[in-house]
């Protein structure tokens, strides 16, 4: 596929997961196994950028939310699920956010293999989660230890070793063909460089991904403000074709 043509792709996925997500929330649904299988292509024949959001089996309301459920598929599970911490209809908004990073990559950005190597991609692309969610994480101590500091006590991410103790389970590796990143604007420069304009919409894309993967739930973009940025209101594209996606 050429690059304007996997621009256009993201885009428009991008959209319409956004429009989809943000009627659920005003309904009150959770849909919790956000991945790229649950994307349908309605026709690619005729309508070859349209797509849905299929496979409701997991859904749940809002009110039936438990602290401590184990949801959402490896590489796709939001910070809050791994933790054990509160969470809310942004769990969907994560998902989104590694689909289209999966698009954009062309392979996952989080390990879909083990939960360990899914932690630690987190960490090395978005940074640890902050110590006050650590702290009042239920499943924190599986994946981090709280050690002594100078000051204050401070956490870090196990190692390996230490996750295989601790859990009694094995880790396992997944090489990827892209090396990914120490940070989400490296993302930027994975692609070639293809002039001005493709730098500032993959900084634009960038930033979206930004917000639909920022650590802490509560402080995660919604549906609706994700719609108002930059990449998704792009002056370039025609009005009249993004109407007809939100349709």
């Amino acid at each position: 596929m050429g690059e304007n043509n996997s621009k256009c792709c993201v885009f428009f996925v991008s959209l319409q997961l956004l429009v989809a997500l943000d009627a659920l929330k005003g309904l009150g649904v959770l849909h919790t196994d956000i991945k790229p299988d649950n994307i349908m292509f309605v026709n690619m024949k005729d309508q070859p950028l349209r797509v849905k959001l299929i496979d409701f089996g997991c859904a749940m309301m809002a009110s039936q939310v438990e602290l401590g459920m184990e949801i959402q598929p490896c590489g796709y599970i939001a910070p809050e699920i791994s933790l054990g911490l509160p969470f809310s209809e942004a769990i969907d908004v994560w998902g989104v956010g590694c689909v289209l990073a999966f698009l954009y990559l062309a392979q996952n950005l989080f390990s879909i293999k083990c939960q360990y190597q899914m932690m630690k991609n987190m960490v090395t692309v978005l940074g640890q989660p902050q110590d006050h969610l650590l702290r009042a994480g239920m499943y924190s101590e599986e994946f981090f230890i709280e050690e002594e500091g100078v000051d204050s006590p401070s956490w870090r991410l196990m190692t390996a070793e230490e996750f295989t103790a601790v859990n009694n389970v094995e880790t396992e590796e997944e090489e990827g063909f892209i090396e990914l990143p120490n940070s989400l604007n490296g993302l930027i420069h994975i692609h070639p460089k293809l002039g001005a304009a493709e730098m500032e919409d993959r900084m634009a894309f960038v930033s979206l991904l930004e917000g639909l993967l920022h650590l802490d739930g509560d402080e995660r973009i919604s549906p609706r403000q994700a719609l108002e940025l930059p990449f998704i209101s792009m002056s370039h594209l025609r009005e009249d074709v993004t109407s007809d996606y939100r349709d």
